[in-house]
């Protein structure tokens, strides 16, 4: 049996956290992603079952912090709380900022030293519905397999953490499948200890304090030693010392965080505690291999609480305790009862009443902490994602075309979303209009002096070596049906257009995509006048364009050549990154991978099958600090489904159908109003309606 802590969210918009105990059996390591949404956590911490002391204390509080892009880290503590009461609870409320993957930790400490004795941590996305169930297994650092003793610990000792191996470094050829060793070194006339890596950089240095702050493993970092990890984060004292916690990586694969408790001593080493987690970047519950095969030695501590209850009996008294047994003694009775749980507290209950009798009950429990707590977040189904697109229009007046573009812009006053070009099923277009709303359009101008086109691409951007500096719309390439277009045009207000003079400054394309990327406008691949797709990759700024490849051929390194692909400017850390995903290659089979660049002339290929359908045609955004991917044309099929990804290489899916279906090709769309915006396209018919996704 193991103690279980469970989290209740129940209806939106305040979402209620509840924490109790109960059983669980299943290692089920989840994690959770499907949308919910709340402005603040209001957390009720019942206290009104002995089982909470099974896992080391008799006032036990909850350290928590709720992490994510584009946010201010959410941090606080619950209780203390006494787990020998039974009734009363904790309540508090987080405020928590609606947004995608939302980390939340939390650790279970005993609030007499506020020393850990579980972890656990689960990954969601906060948004404008509410979904569940979601279960955080918390796993136990107070057991032998997770929790390393100094009587047992030799100096110069290796581990591994997977499947809590110990050897002395005596004793050890070969550390082959060890993961970390201890050695004690002295620094200046100090003598201590260090933790070094066995082969390769794996060991970083992620702090000082609550593993509760330290969830994420970091993206980098890792170097050969503890105290290199130390050095370079800047940190003076680079010998292991109490407190610190470290980030190991495995060589299977996976993490482990790691907390000092005792920087060790002359006669013995360091004392430590881990959580093992091999499948996701955060420390959600995961047991070593010698904990799953039951073999995982007793836990280091006992609790032996004493509980003593007054009351006045009637004739025939009855009380009644969730954690004990429960018992009618007669007036002049003397009742023991003695029970021994599957966790092995045992539990001694005596009785004696008179005629106006004090019932007095002594519980004493020698057991010991389990294996796992467990939390669970149930939250009120509000459907999915595909919820959160709402339709703005569902026949604009501009009429329905695909290959058109679309950008937000601000001609005079506020912005507004606006429709350039496209075909509509008889005829390419150069006819522009805007909207303040997405439900309202006004045409701006029938015939823009630029070619009718479609397939082009349109940025908004502002360049001193054009207009002054003046911000303003730009239209690049595209097809008018007949011929294959290389003019570029700007325009300040959608209705008065001018061409930049002089031959293109890049071959005629359509189908090509383009970014505002380092201050300058980027043109990318697609399919030149004699059908070709291309790989090249152009930088410029109004009239002056720079071929950005290695070798200049103008071959750039995203392979295949492709067409019909996104370009995005978009970077979760690190420095500025371009990015080029999906398309049709030059025989027309989708694509799925995902290539990015720092300067356009190296691409590295982030992922080479993305779990998404190979797709082109489709839109992509830079949204909530993610990149998205909505919609497109796989050869056969039109698409309707949302991804996401924070790095290019692991995509979620946001939702796998969205309302606007059965799915469409070439729409247009923009961020407007910090909303994704999709428009028109083609589904088998020409589209006019226009979604956005709130």
């Amino acid at each position: 049996m193991k103690s279980k802590y469970k989290f209740y969210l129940p209806l939106i918009p305040i979402l209620a956290l509840v924490f109790f105990l109960g059983c669980h059996s299943a290692n089920n390591i989840t994690a959770p992603v499907t949308p919910f949404q709340g402005t603040s956590l209001s957390i009720s911490l019942p206290t009104g079952t002995i089982s909470g002391a099974l896992l080391g204390a008799a006032s036990n509080e909850v350290y928590y912090q709720i992490t994510g892009p584009a946010m201010q880290p959410v941090t606080g503590i619950a209780g203390p709380f006494s787990t020998s009461s039974n009734t009363g609870s904790v309540n508090f409320n987080v405020p928590v900022a609606a947004g995608l993957s939302r980390l939340m930790a939390f650790q279970l400490n005993d609030a007499s030293n506020h020393q850990p004795l579980a972890l656990g941590a689960v990954e969601m996305n906060i948004t404008a519905q509410s979904a569940g169930p979601v279960t955080v297994e918390m796993g136990s650092v107070v057991r032998n397999c997770y929790n390393i003793n100094t009587a047992v610990y030799n100096a110069g000792s290796y581990f591994t953490f997977e499947t809590d191996a110990l050897a002395n470094a005596a004793t050890v050829v070969s550390p082959t499948g060890y993961d970390v060793n201890f050695l004690p070194v002295t620094v200046g006339s100090t003598v201590g200890f260090q933790m070094n890596a066995l082969g390769a950089d794996t060991v970083a240095y992620l702090g000082n304090g609550n593993l509760v702050n330290f969830a994420a493993a970091p993206s980098g970092g890792y170097l050969a030693s503890s105290g290199a990890a130390k050095h370079a984060a800047g940190v003076s004292v680079t010998l292991l010392q109490a407190g610190d916690i470290y980030c190991v990586l495995l060589g299977g694969g996976g993490h482990v965080w790691l907390q000092v408790i005792s920087a060790g001593s002359a006669s013995s080493g360091p004392l430590f505690f881990f959580r093992v987690n091999t499948t996701m970047p955060y420390y959600a519950y995961e047991q070593t291999t010698v904990d799953l095969s039951g073999n995982c030695p007793q836990p280091l501590a006992t609790y032996t609480p004493t509980v003593t209850t007054t009351s006045t009996a009637t004739n025939s008294p009855t009380m009644t305790s969730t954690a004990f047994p429960t018992f009618t003694p007669t007036q002049t009775a003397t009742v023991t009862s003695t029970r021994t749980p599957t966790n092995s507290p045992t539990i001694t209950v005596t009785s004696t009443s008179s005629s106006t009798p004090t019932l007095t009950a002594t519980i004493t429990a020698t057991g010991t902490p389990t294996n796992t707590a467990t939390v669970t977040a149930t939250m009120t189904s509000g459907g999915a994602l595909s919820a959160n697109w709402v339709e703005s229009n569902s026949a604009a007046a501009f009429g329905g075309r695909y290959g058109q573009t679309s950008v937000a812009y601000a001609a005079s006053g506020a912005a507004s979303l606006w429709v350039i070009g496209g075909y509509n099923g008889t005829t390419a277009l150069n006819d522009v209009w805007s909207s303040p709303d997405g439900a309202t359009w006004n045409q701006v101008t029938p015939v823009a002096t630029f070619t009718a086109l479609y397939g082009h691409t349109s940025l908004v951007y502002a360049t001193t070596a054009y207009a002054s500096g003046v911000t303003q719309m730009w239209v690049m390439g595209g097809y008018n049906g007949s011929s294959v277009i290389g003019d570029i045009w700007a325009s300040p207000d959608g209705a008065t257009w001018t061409q930049l003079s002089g031959a293109p400054p890049f071959p005629a394309r359509y189908e090509h995509s383009a970014v505002v990327f380092n201050g300058n406008m980027w043109v990318m691949g697609g399919l030149n006048s004699s059908g070709t797709a291309l790989n090249d990759a152009y930088e410029g700024a109004g009239g002056t364009w720079e071929l950005m490849d290695s070798g200049g051929v103008g071959v750039g390194s995203y392979t295949p050549a492709r067409y019909g692909h996104t370009s995005l400017a978009f970077s979760s850390s690190g420095p500025a990154t371009m990015w080029v995903i999906g398309g049709f290659n030059a025989s027309g089979t989708a694509l799925n991978d995902v290539w990015y660049s720092t300067g356009g002339i190296t691409w590295t290929q982030a992922a080479a099958t993305a779990p998404f359908t190979a797709r082109g045609y489709h839109a992509s955004f830079v949204y909530e600090s993610l990149m998205w991917v909505v919609g497109g044309y796989n050869g056969t099929t039109y698409l309707n489904d949302a991804w996401y990804s924070s790095d290019g290489a692991t995509w979620t899916q946001a939702t796998e159908t969205t309302p606007f279906t059965p799915g469409r090709e070439e729409s247009s769309y923009a961020l407007f109003n910090n909303e994704m915006w999709v428009i028109g396209g083609y589904d088998g018919s020409y589209l006019n309606d226009v979604w956005h996704s709130p």
